[in-house]
């Protein structure tokens, strides 16, 4: 399970580490975040992981694997 603030945190440590990760937003006026709820993210420069489009829950799950031990 994970929710926004989770996913918000792995990925700028995924950031951190030198990945480039792109998010898009549902546009829903009633999330805390202006953008909406994260609907997808992609992750380029990570090994195991990426490019294509992921869900929220399916990249916080590939992120905590490879994020393990790093940053």
């Amino acid at each position: 399970m994970t929710d926004e603030k989770e996913i918000s945190c792995l990925i700028e440590r995924a950031r951190s580490a030198g990945a480039l990760v792109f998010v898009t937003y549902d546009g829903d006026e009633h999330a805390s975040d202006e953008r909406g709820f994260i609907e997808t993210v992609k992750v380029f420069g990570l090994p195991g992981i990426g490019p294509a489009p992921m869900s929220p829950l399916y990249a916080a799950e590939r992120l905590r694997e490879v994020l393990v031990g790093q940053v």
